[in-house]
């Protein structure tokens, strides 16, 4: 099995699990001996959601990271399953799933779409990156689809620390932070700010003014700017600290619900985003 110009190639998805699975066995190639084991230790131990399908979309294998983000039922088999079989909030997008596999396969490249569902445990709606690699046999015939993804605040985080020249400081600012405050412990805005409050946060976090957050939360700037004042106090954050903290945090993956409107989203990307 090789990897190259973004695609896999393998004999057949059997040969590589097999391989994969028998560190022992005896085998004709090399380097198929030294990757393919290589591999699936990489997505059984990545903290990122991965996994592999066949080219009818049916699951081969799937990292417990990928369990966990469809809050899977402990037990439940997903190898030979698609989309659609799973007890899972994005079910019902099997359909389209399907369609960016094939997609995938056509492009012969990584293709990436963004994904904006109920995730995790506690099922809060917010967005990922999911990114699919093709994988041919050595006949050019589509053997399926590698995938793996990230939330998009991990995108967000690293281009404004470069962007903004916050890399060397970030270190920094995470420790004042995290003795600054309690809620450095949470795992989400909301389980400390209302609904409402964390509206106007996460518009401020993002980088709009007092006014625009008035004009889209329907409120007057002073009413913006109190929810704001309001959100630090109860942070124990200054307000000059209070953008970086949540981009250290990874708070801007949790869309307030008022801008999703509580839609599901499944969004093919250009594939220089």
């Amino acid at each position: 099995m090789t990897f190259c110009e973004n695609m896999f190639i393998a004999d057949s998805l059997e040969d590589f699990f097999r391989f994969a699975e028998c560190h022992n066995a005896i085998q004709t190639e090399i380097e198929l001996q030294r990757i393919a084991p290589m591999l699936l230790q990489i997505m059984k131990r990545n903290p990122q959601p991965m996994g592999i399908k066949d080219n009818q979309s049916r699951f081969v294998y799937s990292n417990q990271a990928y369990i966990d983000l469809l809050n899977l039922p402990e037990g439940f088999e997903l190898k030979g399953k698609t989309n659609s079989e799973l007890p899972a909030s994005t079910s019902e997008f099997s359909q389209m799933f399907i369609a960016h596999d094939r997609t995938t396969e056509k492009a012969g490249t990584t293709v990436k779409s963004l994904e904006i569902h109920p995730f995790g445990p506690q099922q809060i709606t917010q967005p990922y990156i999911f990114c699919k690699t093709p994988i041919y046999n050595r006949c050019s015939e589509p053997l399926g689809t590698f995938f793996h993804c990230m939330p998009l605040h991990e995108n967000i985080s690293l281009f404004t620390n470069i962007v903004l020249g916050r890399i060397e400081n970030a270190k920094t600012v995470t420790a004042t932070q995290r003795t600054a405050s309690e809620a450095w412990k949470l795992k989400t805005p909301t389980e400390l700010l209302s609904e409402k409050v964390w509206e106007a946060l996460f518009l401020y976090g993002i980088g709009l003014g007092d006014k625009q957050i008035g004009t889209r939360l329907d409120i007057s700037t002073t009413a913006a700017r109190a929810r704001i004042n309001r959100a630090c106090q109860t942070l124990k954050i200054p307000v000059s600290q209070i953008s970086d903290f949540m981009r250290a945090r990874g708070w801007l993956s949790h869309i307030p619900r008022r801008f999703l409107h509580e839609y599901h989203r499944s969004l093919l990307l250009d594939e220089d985003i």
